[in-house]
């Protein structure tokens, strides 16, 4: 007499998502993103320093991407397989990083407005208008931390990105979390701008 046995097929490892969030939000921005991708992926999303979950940076030396890096590094060093590699903005430029750190552990890269602005000053004439138009308002938002006027720099930095009024529309909410991320902005544009990664990489 001959049995037929159905076993289970073995579990299937998920995909593992890294993904690096923009300036001023955190992990929550990819909530829906992990929704939609469903249970065959692992979507894993590190925050940046200034996050309350990941505290400010130590001071211990002149911040760089580097050191933002450092923690999606670690999640990829720990991975089996390769990874897949999103980035928004902010997110973005730390994820050039992490690429360049780890070539051959990334599967797929995806980036969203990825601020790499240190490219725009080897760019010649064409980047020259762009990078100054973008360090000035790094400049605003470093000032507006050294006087204590959070609000107004912030208020600056989303009206500049979105249009002007953007930030009076913004939730009261959403404009606490921001404020709550000023001392952290010039952080993140001075490793953005003067990183000295060369185009060629």
């Amino acid at each position: 007499m001959n049995f037929n046995v159905a076993y289970p097929p073995p579990p299937r490892q998920r995909a593992r998502v890294v993904a690096l969030h923009c300036s001023g939000a955190g992990a929550s921005q990819w909530r829906q993103l992990a929704e939609m991708l469903g249970p065959n992926y692992e979507v894993l999303a590190p925050e940046h320093y200034g996050c309350e979950s990941s505290g400010p940076w130590s001071g211990e030396h002149a911040f760089t991407l580097a050191d933002e890096a450092g923690r999606a590094i670690a999640l990829i060093d720990e991975s089996e397989e390769k990874i897949h590699l999103i980035g928004h903005s902010y997110g973005g430029g730390v994820a050039l990083h992490v690429a360049l750190a780890r070539p051959d552990r990334i599967d797929s890269m995806a980036l969203y407005e990825p601020s790499a602005f240190h490219l725009l000053r080897q760019m010649g004439e064409a980047g020259a208008e762009a990078y100054a138009e973008i360090a000035a308002v790094a400049r605003r938002t470093c000032e507006s931390v050294v006087t204590g006027d959070y609000r107004g720099g912030v208020a600056a930095f989303v009206d500049y990105w979105n249009g002007p009024g953007a930030w009076n529309a913004m939730r009261p909410a959403a404009q606490k979390a921001l404020i709550g991320w000023a001392p952290k902005g010039p952080l993140d544009f001075r490793a953005l701008l003067d990183d000295p990664t060369p185009r060629s990489a």
